[in-house]
């Protein structure tokens, strides 16, 4: 029997990447109407693009599961005086307990930056759950550009409970294609051992997804855009026959005075 396993969704992304790190992808064209060129960023899969200095994004995502619950998750992602450093300041909720966690992420610009072909982003993130617990995540993006207006972005993350020294990790991939300046469509697989992918579901050992989804930008004026987007999440492997949908919502804009 087929079995699904971790390394199957893993592409060959740093084999392609590692001889190309130091050139620079062409610029998109933008938008004749607006300007507006849509960032690439995905729904389950992190990108490993940091914000620009003066650029601060604000992301909520709204997760609803067949035959389970809800769960959210509100975020800030600020650059630390510049796109070198950010850090991410993020709040879960869920239908049950309402707030259900806190969390601050740290994330390092080691290769690349927004207009490279390969860029890499480790970071670390401590989260504080409702229960009392801590969550200490160790995580790795690295984003590709395959090809102009297309994607492809590998995220590992390890998390470890320190009361109890429980662990949890999960990979995913991402593609992301951009079929037009103001609008992206997405597919990304996550396998996930130790913790659901989808929040508000209720398995919680291990689970793999896979999820299309789309994306489109409307101009705020200089600089701003708001980006709505949705996704079909369909389980696979041991979360087979689980639906869910998610609501997206990103808002990018200036903030103090940018140099």
């Amino acid at each position: 029997m087929y079995s699904l396993h971790p390394a199957r969704i893993l592409p060959l992304l740093l084999l392609l990447a590692a001889p190309a790190a130091a050139q620079r992808a062409p610029e998109p064209e933008p938008d004749e109407e607006s300007g507006t060129v849509i960032e690439f960023s995905g729904f389950f899969v992190e990108e490993a693009y940091n914000q620009e200095r003066g650029m601060l994004q604000q992301i909520a995502r709204v997760t609803a599961v067949r035959h389970g619950s809800w769960g959210g998750r509100y975020s800030q992602e600020w650059p630390v005086f510049d796109e070198r450093r950010q850090l991410e300041l993020a709040a879960l909720v869920n239908g049950e307990d309402g707030l259900a966690g806190l969390g601050a992420e740290l994330r390092f610009l080691l290769a690349g930056g927004e207009d490279a072909v390969f860029t890499l982003s480790p970071g670390v993130e401590a989260a504080w759950e409702r229960d009392g617990e801590w969550e200490i995540e160790l995580m790795v993006p690295a984003s590709v550009r395959l090809f102009e207006g297309l994607v492809a972005s590998t995220n590992a993350a390890f998390s470890v409970h320190p009361e109890d020294g429980g662990t949890s990790w999960q990979v995913g991939q991402g593609l992301i294609w951009r079929a037009h300046p103001r609008l992206n469509f997405l597919l990304e697989g996550v396998y996930s051992h130790g913790e659901s992918v989808l929040e508000g579901a209720d398995e919680e050992d291990e689970g793999f997804i896979v999820s299309p989804g789309v994306q489109v930008a409307f101009p705020l004026g200089e600089d701003a855009q708001l980006v709505p987007g949705i996704a079909f999440p369909v389980g696979a492997g041991p979360s087979s026959g689980q639906r869910a949908v998610m609501f997206y919502l990103s808002l990018e804009h200036p903030f103090g005075r940018r140099r």
